[in-house]
This record gives C-alpha cells, sequence and structure tokens, in this order.
C-alpha cells in the first residue's frame, strides 16, 4: 500500500513559492517543503481554509471538536452517504487522543485519507484505460 501525501500540481506550487525554494531542491529545503506539507496536511491554503469553514459550520457548540452527530451532518452536507456506525468507525480511526470526537487535526487527517482514496481511485481509473507503452488513454 502507498503511504504518505501524493500532492497535486497546485499544493507542490504552492509549498515551494511558501518556503522559498526552487529546483532542485537541497536538502534543507527539502525539509523545509515537507514540514510546511505536513501543517496542512498536504492541502492547498485556499483548501485548509475551506476545511476549516466546514468545520467550524458542523462544530454546532463551537467545542473545537466535531461529535459523532456534527461528522455526521458534515458527511451528508459534502454528499457522503453514511451511517452513525461509519462515522463511530471513522472517529475511533482517527481519533489519535482517543477522546471520542474530532479536533481539526484529526479532521485533516481524515480529509487527508479521504484524498488519498479519491487519487487512488482515479489512478486506477486511468491506468484501466491507459495505453501500458505510452500511458495515453486510449
Amino acid at each position: 500500500p502507498r503511504r504518505g501525501m501524493t500532492l497535486v500540481h497546485s499544493a507542490v506550487q504552492e509549498l515551494l513559492a511558501r518556503t522559498e525554494c526552487s529546483d532542485p531542491l537541497d536538502v534543507d529545503a527539502f525539509l523545509r517543503v515537507v514540514i510546511a506539507g505536513h501543517e496542512t496536511a498536504g492541502f492547498t491554503l485556499c483548501e485548509l481554509a475551506e476545511l476549516r469553514e466546514v468545520f467550524a459550520k458542523f462544530d454546532y457548540n463551537k467545542s473545537g471538536e466535531l461529535d459523532k452527530i456534527e461528522l455526521l451532518d458534515m458527511l451528508r452536507y459534502l454528499g457522503h452517504v453514511t451511517s452513525l456506525e461509519d462515522v463511530h468507525r471513522l472517529i475511533q480511526a482517527m481519533d489519535t487522543n482517543k477522546n471520542g470526537v474530532l479536533e481539526f487535526s484529526e479532521f485533516l487527517r481524515l480529509m487527508r485519507c479521504h484524498r488519498e482514496q479519491e487519487l487512488c481511485a482515479m489512478r486506477e481509473a486511468f491506468g484501466a484505460h491507459a495505453d501500458a507503452a505510452s500511458g495515453v488513454l486510449r
């Protein structure tokens, strides 16, 4: 299985600009880019702002955390068909401090996992329809 983050081109370009790095990267520049990417879970600043906005919208009690009902409402708002049992499993998997709710950092991790699943599905779909030699879609 793949590990780490798959960054889209816009995220890479933004990270290079934010860290004032250019290609080719030396070790110090590479570490600055990796740390900056980790701080945003690989999302662009615009995506991060949108995720903060959605998180705040469904944090009904303004606790800085999403409980099961808040997360369920948010996922349904985003178009995901899910159940309370599914949400319970998601929280168990992402809740690193085991307090039964998701802080924003844990929510970001959930969104990163979701993004990775989407990118994996796109790679598989592309691979199924691309010419093996040229990589061009048939």
